[in-house]
């Protein structure tokens, strides 16, 4: 779960406490954007690895791993909604009548740094394989989004 608050931070929490022994969520990360007064509107990525945030027609883009901003679009309309497709590639954004669909860059950059830690740590050939395969799929799809 992901929340953003008016002292400007943005936090990610792990919810998956047991009430049977008194524990509460706790924050994982925490990252600070600027509000500037505006409400902001939040958006986490179904695999938790990008969140997004609008504040007027501001939309920032964070690594949720890291808590940094990697990525700024400015709309020319005030943003009303935001959200990630079910599968994470795309980040939607709406203005009024107006549907703005972009990229999910980051989501497919941190994806191909998380194979290939995974790829580092494995231990099996065949596992190493697969791992393989698939930093080579992601490389390939997000090489034809930026061509």
């Amino acid at each position: 779960m992901a929340s953003v608050s008016k002292d400007n931070t943005w936090k990610l929490w792990a919810t998956n406490v047991e009430s049977e022994y008194d524990k509460e969520p706790c924050v994982l990360v925490s990252g600070s954007c600027m509000l500037n007064g505006q409400s902001a509107l939040l958006s986490l990525s179904l695999d938790a690895r990008v969140v997004a945030i609008a504040t007027g027609n501001q939309l920032h883009v964070f690594s949720a791993a890291k808590g940094t901003r990697e990525q700024f679009i400015r709309n020319q309309e005030q943003i009303t909604r935001i959200c990630f497709d079910p599968l994470g590639k795309q980040l939607i954004a709406a203005s009024g009548p107006i549907i703005n669909v972009f990229h999910n860059i980051l989501g497919y950059s941190i994806t191909i740094e998380d194979l290939e830690q995974a790829h580092r740590m494995a231990t099996g050939i065949s596992t190493k394989e697969r791992i393989q395969k698939q930093i080579e799929e992601t490389r390939c799809a997000l090489n034809a989004i930026l061509k």
